[in-house]
């Protein structure tokens, strides 16, 4: 009987493993998380974890759009706790299937780093 629900707990969580795609709509911008250069378009984060928020930071051509993207406990984050002996209440917070960011937003100025107002832009 146990041997079943272990059996009926990974067949649940496995739909849930892998990881969370970070799309931007700008296949050429640079997609920095927590001030890192991760990739170009697309990235991929680990889909669990302890609870932790990201910062995920898209550029292009001087326009910057930053977004926090947070890990949740979920249903399946109480399911894996139990089945992992709790532990799993610690480590299986879950991301979102997919988070897809604006290709454009405001300008900043590459000197300051800081948004330029409408006067600004040529």
């Amino acid at each position: 009987m146990a041997r079943l629900i272990l059996l009926a707990a990974a067949a649940l969580a496995a739909p849930g493993c892998g990881s969370t795609v970070v799309r931007s709509a700008d296949p050429q911008a640079r997609i920095y998380v927590d001030g890192e250069l991760a990739g170009i378009g697309e990235v991929e984060l680990r889909r669990f974890g302890p609870s932790h928020d990201f910062e995920v930071k898209v550029q292009e051509f001087g326009a910057e759009t930053v977004v926090t993207v947070e890990r949740e406990f979920t249903a399946l984050t109480v399911l894996i706790g139990l089945v992992t002996g709790y532990t799993g209440l610690f480590w299986a917070w879950e991301l979102p299937d997919e988070v897809t960011l604006p290709a454009r937003a405001e300008q900043v100025n590459p000197w300051t780093h800081q948004p330029e107002g409408a006067w600004a832009r040529p």
